[in-house]
């Protein structure tokens, strides 16, 4: 079967959470919201999460803060919309979007941020979170490519999961190239009375130096440090906190 590009996120976006750690959201929340209250000295509650996918983590995150969520993906952002409908949520590319408004916290979990692919859109992202972060505000970009314990390449893995008269199984095998991640995800669909049906999807994603990234931060005004890998082992996360006007977003950042 010939992969179509990024259809995980788009049609097979309902089964997006079947195949992840079960009480990963729960848990990545709880670990969040530690990092914003020893980094922020106000109360301040504006939370934007680009790259947020299915929601998960603002269903633990929405009693706290006035949440919005971002995404590129129309069906990721209908599981959103029904998971957590006390939040808002936009459709919008991380590199380019517009809403009006600044945000005390910005979030880009679960590595989203190697979807931009490149580091020129990286770039953009950067500058365009700075442009949308308050002073004072902080961002918290998590992705594998921080961690000293990065996925080995290539990586195989198979991931099963059941829920109701669904039952899905999730081949993985991903693959470096250059300074993208080429990920190959096949899906087998089981459901009473309509039989298996076969999903195959295909991602590049950036892989993004730690220190080319800090770079970035600091150009855009603001102040990056690197907590580490205080979420899982081979997942690093890197924070910032806005500390002065961003470069014009029109400016090249020389890397």
């Amino acid at each position: 079967m010939r992969p179509v590009r990024d259809f995980q996120y788009s049609r097979l976006a309902k089964y997006y959470d079947m195949v992840r750690i079960s009480d990963g959201y729960d848990r990545e929340a709880r670990i969040l919201k530690r990092i914003i209250s020893r980094n922020m000295t106000s109360n301040r509650k504006a939370l934007l999460d680009a790259g947020c996918g299915t929601g998960g983590h603002l269903r633990f995150l929405v009693d706290d803060f006035d949440c919005t969520g971002l995404d590129l993906y129309e069906g990721m952002l209908r599981v959103a919309r029904k998971s957590v409908p006390e939040a808002q949520f936009v459709r919008g590319n991380m590199t380019d979007f517009h809403l009006g408004r600044k945000f005390d916290i910005i979030l880009c979990m679960y590595g989203a941020i190697g979807l931009v692919r490149t580091y020129r859109n990286l770039q953009r992202t950067i500058l365009n979170f700075s442009k949308h972060l308050a002073i004072g505000g902080i961002v918290i970009i998590e992705s594998d490519s921080f961690s000293n314990s990065q996925t080995p390449s290539p990586y195989m893995n198979v991931m099963t999961a059941e829920e109701g008269n669904t039952k899905v199984a999730k081949v993985e095998y991903y693959r470096r190239k250059g300074d993208m991640l080429v990920e190959r995800e096949d899906y087998l669909v089981a459901t009473t009375g309509k039989g298996i049906r076969h999903y195959s999807d295909l991602q590049y994603v950036g892989v993004f130096e730690l220190k080319k990234t800090m770079h970035m931060l600091e150009r855009a005004g603001i102040e990056p440090r690197y907590l580490g890998a205080v979420l899982y082992r081979d997942r690093g996360v890197l924070i910032g906190i806005k500390r002065a006007q961003s470069v014009p977003m029109g400016a090249r950042i020389k890397l």
